[in-house]
């Protein structure tokens, strides 16, 4: 479906010249002249931008704006590719989840649907801009232009940037000019030029572009995201979606949690995280809050009097000591205690605590402490801008609050432009103070403090190791690790004292006696492992003594054995890397699945459960390419995909099938070629024994397709958009045997269709919204015979339909939200239980909730206001066993928890409260799978990450399953699959990457 690109009310304003002409006149004056003229004609669109951040058109030839028009319209907003500075469409889906699942992540869709409904409901569409902070921050264009927000998009555009407006909480186009001169210089300050280049390079490089979060200061402080392999652009975007509710950190001189601690009015308030971080920068900041213990504005100004000469306010000091005061050395605050009692507490390590402080007329003296919890090597380097300093190092040794002679340890003086940097000797375990005093308390002396300490060794990790039992498993670093300051890992010398009990610990393979030798770098490279001997025994263990060649230490190593724990399958990608598995099928007892081992590319794998089972099907594009079979489907006993092979010119897309060997996998047939894009097959629904699916066609476009799974019997239903345009059928639903589906035939919009699997047979089942305007079915679901779904016929809003299959047949069952034009904004397709459809809807007083219908008007009604009054619980996809519900939702104190229904109010209770982790690009899929009357799922408790979980139904039979990743790191479990009461999944044990795990029959974990 070509996407609707050009704007003739925006190319009008634009374009003053144009202002008197007609919708009809000005997108025929674009088609004629604007577009080769290069005028702009979308707030959405910029050729300019699109070119740049694509360089692969213009090395195909695309270079005219024609040319980059058409591209951008038939492949460019499909394939995902960046059009404008102004819209990222991957981060409107991310950011409306309800959007990505309505339109099952079709870009097309999700423009319309930004255009016709998104931007007027102000939703978020861009991590570089947000029209709410915009509004807010300009009270004149909030007072012109009212609730009109394209209005205010194209202020923005043609006049708010180039004023240097706030448009954003996380970018700011003057601070990014003024830290990169070379970009100003380069654009002679031009702000849309100076956007543009932040996001095509400016981002990548590690740019600074706001002084309210620093994506380097992210990075270094958050390394789970780095691991996790996130670019710059997602991590400025996961700070947006996440990194702000989380708490983490993400700026030198600014702290959310501070700045909430210290400014309880901003909680009375209700504001949320990101309330808080918009309120120090639109108010704040000028008020003179505190919003970090590294930089106080008033202190700062206070004590470089050339910026109160040359009229700095709050913010300009606060810029200023980001950008050139920190290097400069200049003090940002004054926090450190100035006398015993109240001393600044520091950390230390092998990597120096660098402090910049004041001492003098101010400030007296500087008192910092710390704590060693074993003897250690003390390091310490200070350095003086101006004047004369003195260090002591002294303890309390009699906790009388006060240093007494006898007790100052060490003392050195530093002068002005002098650096006293050596090693301050060993140091015993136990409590430490640090003062720094002035020589001349007339006037302030800058100093920077750097603190260190080499410790002795240390046992870093211990965690034992939970496995199989039967089962060999290697000990990681992650479970034993001992550290030294000055010993690399080949010096650290593991001796085992006592021998496992119930089978062996090897090295490489074979088996260690009693007082023989590992090193810490044997298990950081995966040489050591433990074989288990099987049996009955639940517990093993072996003893060892750890050593530097000066310390010794003494400790045992703890193994928890069972049958019905989680095992990790294969390892299909050795080592840390992720084996990228995807669409865990069951075809007759047999495990498919999508995985890369890192040599073979992305292909078709198999499993019988055993690791020696888990092998690559074929390598259909050889080498390290790869042919990234999608829709795994069984059908007629085979496995059905679609996969994508280059031959060097093209990609040969089409329908594979696979009996499971090399040679039973063949091409069924190919769909499509097309020298810069592939499209294969989508939605493969087995009806009575034929597929159905849609796929791309240069002759017809996407239509609906069938097949009996040979060459000669895979062929187009009906071109139901004649021509080359494409109907996209989305949603096919199998009502029996009838296939019900939305199309868009060209002239009537996107309606509600059925087909037979005839030409005769497809039809349009009812123009709901008449005329050329679409009622846009989505979550269409069979209820005993009669399909339910959610349309708009153009008066109401999005509401619940039901269908016969005739027009007469097809009517509104509820107008539930009478009030909005947007409906009652349904956020998951609905389940099934006794021929009752439950589903979330959002009546406007009681918020978006659990919702139940049987298809009448009087039985579709609210099962009950699990967040009270107009708030919502948000419940989103469950799964039903036994004819009860279950599913995730909010409370009323905004807690996401585990509920469950079985259709009525005090059947409709909370199992849990615990975070549900949902799978699928958008986190929008469910992620949960029933074994004999257990719901696994997979969750977040709190200490021990994102895991897997299980239920009964109950509070006290709800529990964690295993802690794969051990400790508070999250091993994302992802695709639960049941086959024969085993259950499939992925999960990251944070040593081997995201690989294919099971869990034996008959589980009973916990």
């Amino acid at each position: 479906m070509p996407a609707q690109l050009f704007d003739a009310s925006f190319y009008r304003a634009f374009n003053s010249d144009l202002a008197g002409l007609t919708d009809e006149q000005a997108s025929s004056h674009f088609l004629t002249y604007g577009l080769s003229e290069g005028r702009i004609f979308s707030p959405f669109v910029n050729l300019q931008f699109y070119q740049a951040r694509n360089p692969d058109l213009a090395a195909a030839g695309l270079t005219s704006n024609q040319q980059l028009f058409q591209h951008l319209q038939d492949f460019g907003v499909a394939e995902g590719r960046a059009f404008s500075p102004f819209l990222d469409l991957d981060f409107y889906l991310a950011n409306n989840p309800d959007v990505n699942q309505a339109f099952a992540g079709s870009r097309e869709q999700a423009f319309q649907h930004l255009q016709t409904y998104g931007l007027s409901e102000a939703r978020i569409f861009s991590p570089f801009v947000d029209l709410n902070f915009y509004l807010a921050n300009n009270p004149d264009v909030a007072a012109f232009y009212g609730n009109n927000r394209f209005g205010v998009l194209q202020h923005l555009q043609m006049y708010g940037l180039n004023e240097g407006r706030a448009f954003s909480p996380f970018v700011d186009l003057n601070f990014y000019l003024a830290n990169n001169p070379d970009v100003n210089q380069a654009f002679a300050g031009d702000r849309h030029l100076a956007l543009q280049h932040l996001q095509t390079y400016g981002l990548n490089e590690s740019r600074k572009f706001t002084p309210f979060f620093d994506l380097n200061y992210y990075k270094a402080n958050n390394p789970d995201l780095i691991d996790a392999g996130l670019n710059n652009t997602q991590l400025l975007q996961h700070f947006q979606m996440y990194g702000l509710r989380e708490n983490r950190v993400f700026a030198p001189a600014f702290d959310l949690n501070y700045y909430r601690s210290l400014n309880p009015d901003l909680v009375a308030a209700g504001l949320n995280e990101r309330g808080i971080y918009e309120h120090f920068q639109r108010h704040g900041l000028a008020e003179g809050r505190l919003a970090s213990p590294n930089f106080n504005v008033q202190v700062y100004l206070a004590n470089n009097s050339d910026l109160i000469a040359e009229g700095f306010n709050n913010q300009q000091a606060y810029e200023h000591y980001l950008t050139f005061g920190q290097g400069e050395g200049r003090p940002g605050s004054d926090y450190v205690g100035d006398s015993l009692a109240s001393a600044r507490l520091v950390g230390l390590s092998a990597t120096p605590n660098s402090i910049t402080d004041f001492v003098g007329a101010s400030d007296t003296a500087d008192w910092y402490q710390f704590t060693l919890d074993r003897a250690g090597e003390w390091r310490r380097s200070l350095n003086v801008q101006n004047g004369k300093v003195t260090l002591q190092l002294a303890q309390d040794s009699n906790n009388n609050g006060a240093i007494e002679q006898g007790e100052i340890l060490q003392t050195l003086t530093a002068t002005s432009a002098t650096t006293l940097a050596d090693t301050g000797g060993i140091l015993e375990s136990g409590n430490y103070y640090v003062q720094i005093a002035p020589a001349n308390s007339e006037t302030n002396t800058n100093y920077s403090l750097s603190l260190a300490v080499n410790p002795s060794p240390l046992l870093a990790n211990n965690t034992g190791l939970t496995l199989k039992t039967g089962s060999m498993r290697v000990i990681d670093s992650n479970q034993l690790r001992v550290v030294d300051a000055d010993t690399n890992a080949t010096q650290l010398i593991y001796t085992l004292k006592d021998v496992p009990l119930n089978g062996s610990l090897q090295l490489n393979g074979l088996a260690i006696s009693v007082n023989q030798t590992f090193t810490q770098d044997d298990i950081n490279q995966g040489r050591v492992s433990y074989q288990n001997n099987g049996g009955t025994i639940t517990s093993d263990y072996f003893g060892f003594t750890v050593t530097d060649g000066t310390t010794t230490l003494d400790s045992n190593f703890n193994f928890s054995l069972g049958r019905n724990l989680p095992s990790l399958l294969k390892d299909i990608n050795p080592g840390a890397g992720s084996s990228e598995i995807y669409d865990l099928t069951n075809v007759n007892g047999t495990l498919y699945f999508r995985a890369n081992d890192g040599v073979h590319g992305s292909e078709l794998w198999k499993s019988n459960g055993t690791p020696e089972g888990t092998v690559l099907v074929t390598d259909l594009n050889p080498g390290a390419s790869s042919s990234s079979p999608i829709f795994l489907t069984s059908f007629n006993d085979k496995l059905y995909f679609a996969a994508a092979i280059n031959n060097g010119t093209s990609f040969r897309s089409g329908l594979w099938s696979s009996d499971g060997t090399a040679e039973g996998t063949t091409l069924v047939k190919e769909l499509f070629i097309v020298n810069h894009m592939d499209s294969p097959p989508e939605s493969l629904l087995n009806v009575n024994g034929i597929l159905y699916f849609s796929v791309y066609d240069e002759v017809t476009g996407h239509e609906l397709w069938r097949s009996d799974g040979t060459a000669e019997g895979t062929v187009l239903v009906k071109d139901i958009a004649t021509g080359s345009g494409g109907s996209r059928p989305y949603g096919l639903t199998n009502v029996n045997g009838t296939i019900y589906f939305m199309a868009d035939d060209g002239i009537r919009g996107r309606e509600l269709w059925k087909s037979d699997g005839t030409v005769e047979g497809t039809v349009l089942v009812k123009d709901i919204n008449p005329g050329s305007s679409s009622s846009d079915p989505i979550f269409l679901i069979n209820v005993d015979g009669t399909l339910l779904f959610y349309g708009t016929d153009g008066i109401r809003g999005k509401e619940l339909w039901k269908s016969d299959g005739t027009a007469e047949g097809t009517v509104l069952v509820k107008d539930i939200n009478p009030n909005s034009f947007f409906g009652s904004s349904p956020n998951f397709s609905g389940y099934v239980i006794n021929n009752t459809l439950y589903f979330s809807a959002n009546d406007i007083t009681h918020g978006l909730e659990l919702w139940k219908s049987d298809g009448t008007a009087e039985g579709t009604v609210l099962v009950k206001d699990i967040s009270p009054g107009a708030s919502s619980s948000s419940p989103l996809p469950g799964y039903v066993i036994n004819d009860t519900l279950y599913f995730a939702a909010r409370d009323g104190s905004n807690e996401l928890g585990l509920w469950k229904t079985d259709g009525t109010l005090a059947g409709t209770t909370l199992i849990k409260d615990i975070d549900l982790w949902f799978q699928g690009p958008f986190g929008s899929e469910a992620n949960l799978v029933n074994i004999d009357d257990t719901l696994y799922f997979t969750g977040d408790g709190g200490s021990n990450g994102i895991e897997l979980w299980q239920t009964d139904g109950t509070p006290e039979g709800t529990s964690m399953v295993a802690d794969i990743s051990v400790g508070s790191g999250s091993s994302y479990p992802t695709y639960l699959t049941n086959i024969n009461g085993t259950l499939y999944f992925t999960a990251n044990d944070g040593v081997h990457g995201a690989e294919l795990w099971m869990i034996e029959p008959s589980v009973v974990a916990g």
